[in-house]
């Protein structure tokens, strides 16, 4: 009998956003000796081949340093080597049918043969990486595929516990969350990379050995194997030629296609009809349409917020450069004396957009506080971190924060809030002369069950008994309370000590918040 196994060629990427795509799969024959007789099921037996796969994993932004295609700074202030993320563009589900030909004779079901070989036990370290070889230019969106073959997978003669390694994922993270871990082989950087640098990948493997009777199964066991790779210099020539160019897929310029020469034909004039041209709708959306600046002051913070590669901006410019310029990446800078102007933005489908730009010789003072919720709930020992918005944006105003009850909840110069003890108190916000306050409410912490208490106990006339119930979370802000139904048979203290007073029965009930438990005494 032939076995087709697919071994997946994996493609792979070291950014946040982007499409993907995978190498074709490689063909081998399956000759594999078996030292155990194979039964005339084995047919059957091969049909229940285990077929895997990967399970999707989608990206959060949230909290984290990764950022979506949509979200791609082509500025110079945009590019970072000194916390770079690397991540793959987006995420696919691998699956791949395992196909079987059947050339085996009803009449000669059984094989009996001696391994020739002792098994295959590879090391996960024994895995090939190919295609990082050498330093890679990291532009914003530009991606790059490369290959992980796992120890062991090129096995195309198994035996009886042959081992291989299958690749699972990378990530950037020797223990990823959920969230960080790619399950394509392609590799980019959102922000781009101006610097030469090395960085580390972990690539994760899981074991699988070879049963006889049912092919290769997986192990529990997972493995990591850290891999480095290196970033090539780019020049702001590099950048500015790599920007302006129309890309594919992978953010590789698109060869500009010669023109088309067509022979000049007879000249002939005919009237054109009226047609009036319908201007493109605006479709690009910025974070703000105005900003006030002090003289000399200088911000990044203008931005189109649905941009991709191929919906960029290409050119910045003002109406006005002695009142504020703006370089090629967005840097708005204001001049020596004060004024108004406007900035145009101007997008590859030549879609624009103008801001108006204020310039004052005071300090810029913050007109208003929003992007806060007047309550907020913290349970205890948990933290909320605040994120105030202010008015104007370019307001050179500090932020501070204050806590009215730190017992209760505090705050730190942050903004981070934490739940301390069950109560109500007050987080004034303050910049300048603006203030926003949010009610924090602490909740208490309820009991979710009661352990270490029996359900029925006796004791003898006089003797006595010590309850040791357990709260479950241990840290509720609800006391244990207890109380017998027969005061005259067994009493119980507040400690939740047991006295037996005469002869019969009482039910002990040990209450806290809403959660409650019994147990029967009886006094012999």
């Amino acid at each position: 009998m032939k076995k087709k196994i697919l071994a997946l060629t994996l493609s792979v990427a070291m950014l946040t956003t982007g499409a993907l795509t995978s190498v074709p799969a490689a063909e081998f024959e399956d000759t594999s000796i078996c030292a155990t007789e194979v039964s005339s099921d084995a047919i059957e037996d091969f049909d229940s081949l285990d077929t895997r796969e990967d399970t999707e994993v989608e990206f959060d932004n949230t909290d984290s340093n990764f950022s979506s295609e949509e979200n791609i700074d082509y500025s110079y202030e945009g590019i970072d080597s000194s916390d770079s993320e690397f991540i793959s563009d987006e995420t696919e589900v691998f699956t791949e049918d395992v196909g079987i030909d059947d050339d085996i004779n009803p009449e000669n079901s059984s094989v009996s043969e001696t391994p020739s070989r002792e098994p295959l036990k590879p090391a996960v370290t024994e895995s090939i990486v190919t295609g990082l070889e050498k330093p890679l230019k990291f532009y914003p969106g530009k991606f790059y595929d490369f290959t992980v073959t796992g120890a062991g997978m090129d096995n195309t003669d198994p035996i009886e516990n042959d081992e291989r390694w299958e690749p699972l994922y990378w990530s950037t993270k020797n223990n990823p969350s959920t969230i960080q871990v790619n399950t394509r082989w392609r590799i980019g950087s959102s922000k781009g990379i101006m610097e030469s640098n090395t960085y580390s990948m972990y690539i994760f493997f899981k074991k699988q050995f070879f049963d006889c009777k049912h092919g290769w199964e997986y192990t529990e066991d997972i493995q990591s194997l850290r891999i480095t790779f290196e970033s090539d210099s780019i020049t702001t020539s590099e950048l500015d030629s790599w920007i302006n160019s129309d890309k594919d897929e992978y953010g590789n310029p698109i060869p500009t296609e010669p023109p088309t020469v067509t022979p000049t034909p007879p000249t002939v004039t005919p009237t054109p009809p009226t047609v009036t041209p319908t201007p493109p709708t605006l479709q690009m959306r910025v974070n703000t349409h105005s900003i006030t600046l002090r003289t000399g002051q200088s911000t990044s913070s203008v931005k189109v917020t649905n941009a991709t590669p191929y919906f960029r901006v290409v050119a910045w410019y003002s109406d006005n450069t002695s009142i504020a310029k703006v370089n090629p990446y967005g840097k708005i800078t204001a001049g020596k004396k004060p004024g108004k102007t406007y900035i145009t933005i101007v997008m590859s489908t030549g879609e624009a957009a103008k801001i108006k730009v204020t310039v004052q010789k005071g300090k810029i003072k913050t007109k208003s506080i929003s992007g806060l919720k007047k309550k907020v709930s913290v349970n205890k020992g948990k933290t909320l971190k605040l994120t105030p918005v202010l008015s104007p944006q370019t307001s050179q105003e500090k932020i501070s924060y204050s806590s009215s009850n730190k017992k209760v909840a505090t705050v730190s110069s942050k903004g981070i809030i934490k739940g301390i003890k069950a109560g109500t108190t007050k987080i004034t916000v303050k910049s300048g002369t603006k203030k926003f306050v949010v009610t924090v409410t602490v909740p208490k912490t309820t009991t979710k069950k009661i352990t270490g208490i029996k359900s029925a106990i006796k004791l003898k006339k006089g003797k006595t008994y010590k309850l040791k119930p357990k709260k479950v979370p241990a840290n509720s802000d609800y006391k244990i309370s207890y109380n017998s139904s027969n005061k005259k048979v067994a009493t119980v203290s507040s400690k939740g000590v047991i006295t037996a007073r005469k002869k019969g029965s009482t039910t002990i009930t040990i209450k806290s918040g809403k959660i409650s438990v019994k147990c029967k005494v009886t006094v012999k």
